[in-house]
């Protein structure tokens, strides 16, 4: 049986409001419309793209395949275990893409060095964006051989996937920028303390540091799910209502 989705908060991701705990960004409220918001993001030709997609009209389809879905959402949890795992180290205890540790004896300028963490939490992006980019495409074809309206839904994924990539991409390479903020911010709050705690040591700055870099990552592979989880519900709601 395939896992439940997690119920999705499109309101405010959880990695923004990692980023905003930690005061590494200031999250000030918006009046304006989600429709304003996103017309904010998209060139004209994108926008031209997004109406050709949503022009076709589209009866909802009684018959769907409640095994096509459920495949989707296995290969989904899949993924998504696979990827919580790499980040986590829960598999065997191993992660794929090893956490920077710094030798028992390493010097004060070495602790204080940000670019191991740096290439490891981009690797860490580069992965998540191998592995869920596929994903996503193979969810929009399964959308695309049921009804029409769900054909639809696949052809505005594509249109939102190629419209707003760059500015994903761009967005999200600004986050290991605003944690070196945070892992400066916590060695200069060490220094200050008379009796400092070597670096590995339970409690000590860099131990709070890593947890707070993997809670980051786990939100940003929460967002970068989201649209592949939303096209499964998609998927799933109109099942229901066919079969009501």
């Amino acid at each position: 049986m395939a896992r439940a989705l997690p119920r999705m908060n499109f309101n405010r991701s959880r990695l923004v409001r990692s980023l905003s705990g930690l005061s590494l960004v200031d999250v000030a409220p918006s009046n304006l419309s989600l429709a304003e918001r996103l017309a904010q993001c998209l060139s004209v030709s994108d926008a031209i793209a997004l109406f050709a997609a949503l022009s076709p009209g589209a009866a909802r389809s009684t018959a769907a395949r409640s095994g096509a879905v459920s495949a989707v959402e296995e290969e989904f949890a899949r993924v998504q275990r696979a990827l919580a795992d790499g980040i986590t180290g829960s598999e065997g205890g191993r992660a794929r893409i090893a956490f920077p540790t710094p030798a028992a004896d390493a010097s004060a300028e070495a602790l204080g060095d940000f670019s191991p963490y740096r290439r490891y939490y981009q690797a860490q992006q580069r992965e998540m964006a191998a592995r869920i980019a596929p994903l996503r495409a193979a969810t929009r074809e399964v959308l695309a051989k049921g009804s029409p309206a769900l054909k639809q839904l696949a052809a505005v994924d594509a249109a939102f996937d190629q419209a707003l990539r760059e500015r994903e991409r761009d967005s999200l390479a600004a986050v290991p920028l605003l944690l070196e903020r945070h892992f400066d911010q916590l060695r200069k709050e060490q220094a200050s303390i008379e009796t400092q705690p070597t670096g590995d040591q339970p409690g000590g700055w860099l131990a709070r540091f890593g947890r707070d870099l993997q809670d980051l990552l786990l939100a940003e592979l929460e967002l970068r799910l989201l649209p592949v989880m939303g096209l499964i519900e998609a998927y799933r709601s109109e099942i229901v209502s066919s079969n009501e």
